[in-house]
């Protein structure tokens, strides 16, 4: 991504306004409608360990109007066409292209809310020192100063397709998360997103509850493996996993045949270190469709793609 401007600045190749000249005389800026085309966002440096502003979303949230110079500002809608924007985080540069949506400020029993409906066609997003490209993402939420509530958010990373919905409370002050998140992807292409050139023709799903303080919020949740090309009752690895703290913990669940294998991996991202500990029992490796390979490559060594027989 290119390098973020020296300072922070909002620009647009046009603005169209709609609002009430009435409004005018009373030192008022009433706008029913504002449409920003080809918006460019520049953020010289953001803290990705923070919530967002707590003044910007407080101003958006509450039922109050923004005050400037002894005029009063209302906006009811906000309209984007084919924004961008560009941020530092961490001396890494992010962007994201190809923004378009609303936003539309609401009154529900005298307490103000804001709901939007926003898609991005691409993002560079720093993340886990590296960048990662987001594709194809879509957000709704809708919400008040105490919880701001995500109807629905869904996008492609690495070719793994992330939906969620949830809460997060207190957006504007020390804010926490209560979101639910499911992930499906080829392992082929989480392979490739780790380095790994690896052919596997299995799918990997997951699905958890992501909580706590926005810094340093914990994923908790369950996975299945699915191996193709071998039995219903044999052709899947279910797992449990955690995320805290900047490590993940992954850890196959409990067999209750005879035959089982069973593993835990803990991982840090950040430095690529990891612990790894397998048990096996009766175990038909014919049946694993190429996950021994894969462990041996993992540990350094090499094994045929088409290894056999039973490990006990």
């Amino acid at each position: 991504s290119r390098r973020a401007r020296q300072h922070d600045g909002l620009a647009a190749d046009a603005i169209r306004l709609d609002w009430s000249w009435v409004a005018l005389l009373r030192r008022s800026l009433v706008f029913d409608r504002i449409l920003l085309v080809r918006p460019r966002l520049t953020l010289r440096s953001v803290e990705a360990s923070t919530a967002p502003s707590p003044t910007l979303l407080l101003s958006l949230l509450a039922n109050k109007p923004l005050t400037l110079d002894g005029w009063t500002l209302h906006m009811s809608r906000v309209e984007i066409e084919d924004g961008s924007a560009a941020w530092e985080a961490n001396g890494t540069i992010g962007n994201l292209t190809g923004l378009r949506g609303v936003l539309e400020r609401r009154v529900r029993n005298g307490e103000g809310s804001i709901a939007g409906d926003l898609r991005v066609s691409r993002a560079l997003i720093p993340l886990g020192g590296a960048i990662r490209e987001m594709t194809q993402a879509a957000l709704r939420v809708d919400g008040t100063a105490e919880a701001l509530t995500i109807v629905s958010a869904e996008c492609l990373v690495s070719g793994a397709r992330i939906t969620g919905n949830g809460r997060i409370l207190d957006p504007g002050g020390a804010a926490r998360l209560d979101l639910q998140f499911a992930l499906s992807a080829p392992l082929t292409a989480l392979l490739a997103s780790a380095g790994l050139s690896t052919e596997f023709d299995s799918l990997l799903t997951t699905e958890g509850h992501l909580h706590g303080p926005w810094a340093s919020p914990v994923f908790q949740g369950k996975g299945n493996l699915k191996l193709s090309g071998t039995s219903p009752a044999r052709g899947s690895i279910t797992f449990d996993l955690r995320w805290a703290d900047g490590r993940l913990e992954v850890e196959t669940a409990r067999a209750g045949r005879p035959d089982s294998l069973r593993a835990r991996l803990v991982l840090d991202p950040a430095t690529g270190a990891y612990r790894a500990r397998l048990t096996a029992r009766e175990t038909d490796l014919g049946s694993l469709t190429g996950l021994p390979t894969l462990a041996a490559q993992l540990a350094g060594f090499s094994l045929p793609a088409d290894l056999g027989g039973r490990l006990t």
